[in-house]
């Protein structure tokens, strides 16, 4: 870990988790120490690489460093939360960059909004077509329209006021990677902070570092993960329907892997973390406005529309820009 500069505070720490994508962060550190705007310091937690990438990062002795000797993920975050010294936090993948004016758009946004806007969600864009990635799973916003951000955000693209970061974790303790956004909303939503979408304000993402291949592992996690967040936040006919629909998917999921047998160690997983996070009462209200961001997931939404069109994308059947 680099030395600690001294002097004012950064108006954004940028914090960009990392595993085994060398050549990717190298080119990130530079056009984040390149790119005119606001000051800022950039943190980059290294989840246990083993491609080099602590060796390149000696090369850049601006960047403070969170080296994880086992991969632990985004359960990583906190430490690095706890190192920042910006007002804001952007977390950002390491194939994506903001684009130019995104970080003073932001900074103003949250100025404008007041001391209680806890993060705002940054919509993800294709650099070359332009075009927004995930566009299934990120919903339309009428002109002049507010909503909150769930699975419409990424964990590679969203700002986090520090102290709110600091009172909640930026991802639920023990999800590691995937499906942490919509229990992270509702928990900075069940503590009194709000949560804003900022559309004019893009990070540029690199689609084809991306493999489309679901893997057996981000399978088994992403079931894990929906299952539990529906356990612990959702009641009655609800949850009834989103836990079918999420068995269906799951298993489809794990189908595409070529492992419908790991279809029983997520529900293991989920019944061990569902011990270390118990479920809790959360205000209807706030569940209700979360619920649209599971479009797709439950029994009642799964042959609707959008996600029959979702699914042909995912087949190959349907271009990408057609899939919403």
């Amino acid at each position: 870990m680099c030395e600690r500069p001294s002097g004012r505070p950064p108006e954004f720490s940028v914090i960009v988790p990392t595993h085994r994508r060398r050549g990717l962060l190298d080119k990130l550190l530079v056009t984040l120490r390149e790119q005119p705007g606001p000051t800022r310091e950039v943190i980059v937690v290294d989840d246990a690489s083993s491609d080099g990438t602590s060796e390149m990062l000696r090369e850049h002795p601006d960047v403070l460093v969170v080296r994880n000797d086992e991969s632990r993920g985004f359960d990583a975050l906190p430490d690095a939360v706890r190192l920042a010294r910006g007002r804001l936090l952007l977390q950002l993948d390491d194939d994506a960059w903001p684009a130019e004016g995104t970080l003073e758009r932001v900074a103003q946004h949250f100025e404008r909004r007041g001391e209680r806007l806890g993060l705002v969600a940054l919509p993800f864009f294709e650099p070359d077509s332009g075009r927004r990635a995930y566009t299934p799973y990120l919903p339309r916003v009428a002109r002049g329209a507010t909503y909150l951000p769930a699975r419409a955000f990424y964990q590679g693209a969203v700002v986090f006021r520090r102290e709110a970061a600091l009172e909640i974790p930026p991802s639920p303790p023990g999800y590691f990677l995937y499906g942490t956004e919509p229990a992270t909303v509702i928990e900075y939503l069940a503590m009194g902070w709000e949560a804003d979408y900022l559309p004019d304000a893009p990070i540029y993402h690199l689609w084809e570092a991306r493999q489309r291949k679901v893997t057996v592992r981000s399978a088994v996690v992403m079931l894990r993960n929906d299952l539990v967040t529906f356990r612990r936040y959702y009641r009655g006919w609800c949850r009834l329907d989103l836990m079918a629909g999420r068995y269906l998917t799951g298993l489809v999921h794990l189908l595409a892997a070529g492992a419908p047998g790991a279809f029983a160690q997520a529900l293991r997983e989920a019944e061990e973390l569902v011990a270390e996070q118990p479920p809790r009462e959360i205000d209807a209200a706030i569940l209700d406005r979360v619920l649209p961001c599971f479009d797709g997931l439950s029994v009642s939404t799964f042959l609707a529309e959008p996600n029959r069109r979702r699914a042909a994308w995912f087949l190959g059947l349907l271009p990408a820009d057609q899939a919403c």
